[in-house]
């Protein structure tokens, strides 16, 4: 397992399944679903589909940035 101290991380699931273990729960992920992580939260895949593909943003901070138009 890893932790990110300096981010939340949110992982959408693009295809196929996978299992994460977190240290707050288990959760099982299909394509179209999305789980947040937050800071400091260990967590891993344990397990995952060979067709598994997934889109992982690390977001550091909530400050939001001005329009400029």
């Amino acid at each position: 397992m890893h932790r990110n101290m300096d981010a939340d991380e949110l992982i959408i699931c693009v295809s196929g399944w996978a299992k994460w273990e977190t240290e707050t729960g288990n959760f099982e992920v299909r394509a179209g679903d999305a789980i947040l992580i937050p800071r400091g939260i260990a967590h891993r895949p344990a397990e995952v589909s060979d067709d598994y593909l997934a889109v992982e943003l690390k977001v550091s901070s909530t400050k939001l940035m001005p329009r400029t138009s």
